[in-house]
């Protein structure tokens, strides 16, 4: 049987092109119906920022292998699948 390496980071190879990037990271937070979704809308749409979403938490050692290779939607849906088996085991 073949086995997993448990410390393998998707995004290990491509750490060297996060060297030259510069950013200021913006936190949003406020209250429930407070505005913060339309915020970070609006910045998003204006192309000079980007956000995190969910997934992307939730997959944090794999944002850039996700982009490079383009398998973003691929592992999203895995997760997806995953928190509904998860889901159901509750029921």
């Amino acid at each position: 049987m073949p086995t997993t390496n448990i410390n393998n980071i998707p995004d290990e190879p491509y750490l060297n092109l996060l060297e030259q990037v510069d950013f200021t990271p913006i936190f949003i937070m406020g209250d429930h119906r407070s505005g913060t979704t339309v915020l970070y809308q609006t910045l998003v749409a204006t192309e000079c920022f980007n956000y995190l979403n969910a997934y992307q938490i939730i997959k944090y050692d794999r944002i850039l292998d996700d982009r490079i290779n383009g398998t973003l939607e691929q592992t999203r849906q895995k997760v997806e699948k995953a928190r509904s088996i998860r889901s159901d085991c509750l029921l």
